[in-house]
Parts: structure tokens; C-alpha cells; sequence
């Protein structure tokens, strides 16, 4: 690991699950990772949909249903967490 100025040891950016899309599909994913172990999961889409409501989640992220607003979210995300693993729900997340 490399050390930023000074010494300090760089920001830890850990991994995160994100869910795009939070119909039927989204909330099975979520369920299964959060059954597995798997933390954080955080949920990306349009709307706030009662899965995205879940104690299983850290965070919601509403993206306006364009490319680039999903391109945005992920940015955003990316930044706070550093490494993200995608599960796509609909063929527009593709």
C-alpha cells in the first residue's frame, strides 16, 4: 500500500455491492448477499421502491433513468467507496 504525504496512510476504500434496480429482481439480490456476508449493499434506481427501504441496505441512490444518470450515481458512489461490483437487474443497466 502506498502512503499519501506526510506519512499518513491513504484513505481506505473498501468494496461495495450495488444493486441497480430495486423491483422483485433487485430485492432477491439484495437478500442473498446480505444472507452471504456480503456489506455494504446499496441499491441504485429511479424510484424508491419499498425494497429500498431495507434494513439490509446502507444506503438508496436515486438515479434519473438516463445513461448518464446512472453514469453519475456510479461516479458518486465510486468516490465514497472506491471499488464497485455491479448487479444489473434490467437490460438498460447493461
Amino acid at each position: 500500500m502506498s502512503e499519501a504525504p506526510h506519512g499518513a496512510p491513504p484513505p481506505r476504500r473498501d468494496a461495495c455491492a450495488v444493486v441497480l434496480g430495486g423491483a422483485t429482481a433487485g430485492y432477491a439480490i439484495v437478500h442473498e448477499l446480505h444472507r452471504n456476508g456480503v456489506r455494504p449493499i446499496v441499491m441504485v434506481d429511479k424510484i424508491a421502491r419499498p425494497s429500498s427501504r431495507s434494513r439490509k441496505l446502507r444506503e438508496f441512490v436515486r438515479a434519473p433513468s438516463t445513461a448518464e444518470g446512472l453514469r453519475d450515481a456510479l461516479r458518486g458512489l465510486h468516490e465514497r467507496h472506491g471499488y464497485l461490483v455491479l448487479f444489473p437487474t434490467r437490460d438498460e443497466h447493461l
